[in-house]
């Protein structure tokens, strides 16, 4: 399946999602890139990536608990999934190890076969939004592009507006087990368009 262009999301968005609100003579278009990072703390069924107790934190995550930012009002178009781990070697404590530091893969190799079968699962202010399996969105080799290149579209676009909530869970598949000499982390990068009124000068 060929990929959407950018007009072609923009078109989505003032046709069907925001018919009658978005107007290109008063508003502008910006690409949204949400990031969140979480160490992968247990596994057996559907198991929690935000909450809570989830913060904005630079290169961690751009979610205020299960809250996406205020000012993110337009749609969800694309994800990609990354995995890494540290060594449990020298790093007793997994919670003094912050997911900025990590060197993330996207490549389908480095991702072990349990959390390739798993899924993601995403739930719009409570409704369930996406689920898919996380073997969809891996590489079979390092690309060069930048990620919004390559990350995965979705068959069918997810309306958000701002402070929404959108809850993020990995459903792990039966068998699957945590490493014994390694703390597991896993990143999700969400891809969207946002759109907001143009300021007069």
């Amino acid at each position: 399946m060929a990929r959407k262009s950018i007009k072609d999301f923009i078109a989505v968005l003032s046709n069907v999602y925001f018919k009658g609100l978005y107007d290109a003579a008063k508003h502008y278009i910006q690409e949204v890139a949400l990031l969140h990072s979480t160490r992968i703390a247990s596994v057996g069924g559907e198991q929690r990536l935000n909450d809570a107790n989830t913060s904005v934190e630079v290169g961690v995550s751009d979610f205020n608990g299960t809250q996406i930012p205020s000012d993110f009002r337009g749609l969800i178009r694309g994800l990609a999934i990354r995995y890494g781990k540290v060594t449990k070697t020298g790093n007793p404590d997994p919670n003094a190890i912050s997911p900025a530091t990590i060197n993330f893969s996207a490549v389908r190799s480095d991702f072990p076969a349990w959390l390739r079968n798993s899924e993601i699962v995403f739930k719009a202010s409570g409704v369930e939004a996406l689920r898919m399996r996380v073997d969809e969105f891996l590489l079979g080799v390092n690309r060069d592009e930048v990620p919004s290149e390559w990350a995965k579209e979705f068959e069918k676009t997810i309306k958000v507006v701002g402070g929404q909530d959108l809850e993020l869970y990995l459903n792990t598949a039966k068998g699957a087990a945590l490493s014994e000499t390694d703390w597991e982390f896993i990143q999700l990068v969400i891809y969207g368009l946002k759109f907001a009124e143009r300021k007069t000068m």
